[in-house]
């Protein structure tokens, strides 16, 4: 959901803003709870910080106990050869490829660098630093992150 120029997310005590920030050589970003006055504005003086954004966003909302911001823990299971290969190819008009090495799975998303899922107990597969989750059925892969979900055909 997006308000005047911020996006929302969360209910209730979990309800806050945030906004996403580029430009030549800087990114930001600033989330900020509605009700409890908690925040923080981060920015960083390159194009590719995104990553370090994250984990520095996780880390202030770890040691500020922000509420219902970072993802629950979860149980992961051994992925064996058999579970991959059934898995691998590229889904959606080549937006995304999947792969093994050494037995993990890897996922790349339009040319970027890869990451690794890992599968749990639950049967989905899983990246928790991009706090992202991707289900198979039959052909498709659904990818969900930040509560919205995708489907992509397997090619």
């Amino acid at each position: 959901m997006i308000g005047i120029g911020f996006f929302l997310e969360g209910t209730d005590s979990t309800a806050r803003f945030k906004h996403s920030g580029w430009n030549e050589g800087f990114i930001s970003e600033f989330r900020g709870y509605r009700n409890n006055g908690k925040g923080v504005v981060i920015m960083i003086n390159s194009n590719e910080g995104v990553a370090i954004i994250n984990e520095i966003m996780n880390s202030v909302a770890e040691v500020y106990e922000w509420p219902d911001y970072l993802p629950k823990k979860t149980d992961f299971s051994n992925l064996n050869e058999s579970n991959i290969k059934k898995l691998i190819g590229v889904y959606g008009d080549n937006e995304i490829e999947l792969y093994n090495s050494n037995n993990r799975l890897y996922l790349i998303y339009q040319n970027q660098e890869p990451l690794e899922l890992r599968k749990t107990s639950n049967g989905f597969y899983k990246n928790e630093y991009l706090n992202l989750e991707i289900a198979f059925k039959d052909n498709d892969l659904d990818l969900t992150q930040e509560g919205q979900t995708k489907t992509y055909k397997k090619e």
